[in-house]
């Protein structure tokens, strides 16, 4: 299946042609990315109106920030983990969670004014979503895999070989190796991270932040961080 990146931001979004007249987004990307995004909409030739699929990784404002917007222009079907419900309603980010290392807790603690404006986005209600485990995209041969640990809203999208995953894994300088900036539990983020790698259907992760990896790169650094421990925002955790 083909498909196409709309990097407007620092997030990756994805749109996954489904059929000539369908397509899926996957993920919104910020707020304050709007017109970037449209621009690059324009410029791929990709019509609004052929938006009938969003699907949501995880409920974070980098993910979700045009969210309201593009549900109200597109008229299209959410798909998310409704676990998320109340978060996506709330229009505010968990900033409760833990870093990789003290590089990234410095810089948090720093600019944790900013972090706090920025991880806030337009709340949505609405009642045109389907749950990701009804797996209402299995026409297409998509299976919704719920794999969390960065958030307790985490859903990848798994096609062929490749898996669309969020911010299971980041692939930037500002993380430590494939470890997300953020997570909210480590230990289930590990677990998240084993079944991608014993997924032998799975070779490529499509992420919300940076370029792809493979399983193997995964795997490599899965043995570094399963026993390694992170610092939670507020005081040093193992």
């Amino acid at each position: 299946m083909q498909y196409t990146t709309i990097k407007s931001g620092i997030t990756n979004n994805y749109i996954l042609h489904l059929d000539k007249d369908t397509n899926l987004l996957i993920d919104t990307g910020s707020k304050h990315d709007k017109k970037k995004f449209y621009k690059i909409l324009e410029a791929k030739g990709i019509a609004l109106s052929s938006i009938k699929f969003i699907f949501i990784t995880h409920i974070h404002a980098d993910h979700t920030g045009l969210l309201k917007e593009l549900l109200q222009k597109t008229k299209a079907t959410l798909i998310y983990n409704a676990k998320g419900k109340q978060r996506l309603e709330a229009g505010k980010n968990n900033t409760n969670a833990y870093v990789s290392g003290y590089l990234v807790y410095t810089l948090t603690k720093l600019i944790s004014g900013f972090v706090e404006t920025f991880q806030c986005f337009p709340n949505v209600v609405t009642d045109n979503y389907i749950n990701f485990d009804k797996q209402p995209l299995s026409k297409w041969n998509i299976e919704l895999l719920e794999l969390g640990g960065h958030t307790n809203t985490d859903v990848s999208l798994k096609i062929g070989n490749d898996l669309f995953c969020g911010d299971i894994c980041m692939n930037t300088i500002l993380n430590h190796k494939y470890f997300p900036c953020l997570c909210e539990n480590k230990f289930e983020l590990m677990k998240s991270w084993e079944k991608i790698i014993n997924n032998k259907d799975i070779t490529t992760l499509y992420l919300g932040h940076g370029k792809p990896i493979t399983t193997a790169d995964l795997a490599k650094d899965y043995k570094r961080w399963k026993n390694k421990g992170v610092l939670n925002l507020n005081k040093k955790e193992k």
